[in-house]
């Protein structure tokens, strides 16, 4: 009986110290959770309410948890940020600015993150070109990270990410590579081009006027010649025939969001940075009529989106990469002439099917026209004059059925027009064929086929035929027809009309057929008397 009694509250209390044991780790992690939580919550409040009533907390974001970095834009990494709230005007200006909840509201931030820009910037352009006093890089980086630069002015002060910091910093960088940024310098340039008085002191204004605006803290989206998205990062730079000299930084592939740089005319100088293969969303580029040295990188042809590219009027050397093929997609002018390349041009320009505009006038390549120029669908002017090609003429031209103007001229080619081309499209306007080596006879069906016609070049050639009569008639007899030049050896110019000057022995004469011409005319003699065939009336 005794060990009855004396057993039960043995039992009883054994279960419930198994109770107690179960719950008591999830009861200590509760309350380990809850004072962590009152602390997190309170002791910062209590610190921060002692030191500034207006401030109600701080935080280590992300620009992308402030909403201002694009996706694959610069600025990344963490950024202090303390935020207030409170009247503006009872706020310092100069180290807050205002920030836009998703209620319309509005607060004081004020946050530094010059630390963090310079290590981006570091890595961008690397440490010692923006510590080396008086270099660009230093310039731009002490103008662009400055704290009075590094606000946006304007009717309501706006948060200004690390990424536009940056931005702000490549055009800087930009503008203090242009020796334009130093008067002396320009004006030694200047003088070393066949300007008159009057056109360079056009230029040193114009050129001022650009720095000028762009020395301004403002908003980089209002500076002269930049335009940019509704999100305040860079779409479009056009200083077209704006003289400001100097190289074009690689840092200008940091512009991830670019689609169009105009720099035509801007007397630049150095190579072209293969960085700016980089510029993915990069559309036209333009940097033609500068000084430009040194082969075109084949980076650029990762630019998938390239709609236009002109590189005309430079001193590029070395060859065309095959890799054009790759602007396949969107290419639509296509403009590299008057520069110093070489080589052949590569098959893989037939691939551009979209082109309109190909332009290689005035280099040095040699060999043979590819044959797959047949491919290029769209294209509407076509000039490889001037260069070293040679060969028989392509039959693939004539397949061109959108092709207006076609510049074969001042080359090498040889043999006999194909037969193929007197079936070219009827929107043929201008064919230059002239200095050449061709022979055999001009195609009499260009008379007929072609009623647009406006400029025939075939001189300089060994043609053995006069040129057909119903193609120098054909002003006179067909409805709708242009033809009002043709150029060609006096030995075969038989157009009396339209062939106003021939060529004797490689020099331009008048055509003394047309003369003669033009003496019966004045006696009223005119078609009856010169011409082979019967009048038009």
């Amino acid at each position: 009986m005794t060990n009855v009694e004396t057993t039960a509250p043995v039992v009883l209390s054994r279960s419930f110290d198994s109770k107690i044991r179960r719950w008591k780790y999830p009861l200590l992690a509760l309350g380990s959770f809850t004072l962590v939580l009152l602390g997190t919550l309170g002791i910062p409040y209590v610190l921060l309410r002692d030191t500034d009533p207006g401030v109600r907390g701080s935080t280590d974001l992300s620009e992308s948890d402030l909403g201002v970095d694009p996706p694959g834009g610069l600025g990344l990494g963490e950024n202090h940020m303390i935020w207030y709230v409170g009247d503006p005007g009872e706020l310092e200006p100069e180290s807050n600015e205002t920030l836009y909840d998703d209620d319309g509201m509005f607060e004081f931030v004020s946050f530094d993150y010059r630390g963090s820009v310079k290590q981006a910037i570091m890595g961008i352009s690397g440490k010692e070109q923006i510590e080396l006093d008086g270099s660009p890089h230093f310039k731009a980086f002490e103008w662009a990270n400055a704290a009075e630069n590094r606000m946006i002015l304007g009717k309501n002060r706006t948060i200004i990410s690390k990424g536009r910091t940056i931005q702000r910093y490549i055009l800087a960088l930009l503008k203090f590579s242009w020796v334009s940024d130093n008067a002396s310098t320009v004006k030694e340039v200047i003088d070393t081009t066949n300007m008159t008085a009057t056109e360079i002191k056009a230029a040193e204004w114009k050129a001022f006027d650009v720095l000028e605006s762009w020395a301004n803290r403002e908003n980089e989206c209002k500076w002269k010649g930049v335009r940019c998205h509704d999100d305040g990062y860079v779409r479009k730079i056009d200083l077209t025939d704006i003289f400001l000299g100097g190289a074009l930084p690689p840092e200008l592939s940091r512009l991830s969001w670019i689609r169009e740089l105009l720099l035509h005319g801007c007397g630049l100088t150095g190579v072209l940075p293969p960085d700016l293969g980089l510029l993915s969303q990069l559309e036209t580029l333009d940097l033609s009529a500068n000084q430009l040295t040194g082969s075109i990188p084949e980076e650029l042809y990762d630019c998938r989106k390239m709609q236009v590219l002109r590189l005309g009027f430079n001193q590029l050397t070395g060859t065309l990469s095959s890799k054009m093929g790759q602007l396949s997609r969107r290419l639509v002018d296509l403009r590299l002439d008057y520069n110093r390349l070489v080589g052949t041009i590569p098959p893989e320009i037939g691939m551009l099917k979209n082109a309109r505009f190909i332009i290689l006038r005035s280099n040095y390549f040699s060999r043979y026209l590819p044959y797959t120029l047949g491919g290029l669908d769209s294209v509407m002017y076509l000039d490889v004059s001037a260069n070293q090609l040679r060969g028989p003429l392509p039959l693939g031209i004539a397949k061109l059925r959108k092709l207006n103007q076609l510049y074969l001229d001042n080359n090498q080619f040889s043999g006999a027009i194909p037969t193929e081309w007197s079936h070219f499209g009827v929107q043929v306007f201008e064919i230059h064929l002239n200095d050449n080596r061709l022979k055999g006879t001009i195609p009499e069906r260009w008379g007929g086929g072609l009623p647009f016609l406006g400029t025939l070049r075939v001189q300089n050639n060994r043609f053995s035929t006069t040129i057909p009569e119903n193609l120098c008639a054909m002003h006179v007899f067909l409805e709708n027809s242009e033809l009002m030049e043709v150029s060609a050896d006096c030995s075969i110019c038989s157009c009396r009309v339209s062939c106003k000057w021939c060529y004797l022995d490689g020099k331009r004469v008048p055509n003394p057929k047309k003369k003669l011409a033009d003496d019966l005319l004045g006696f009223g003699l005119g078609f009856n008397v010169t011409a082979d065939y019967p009048p038009p009336y």
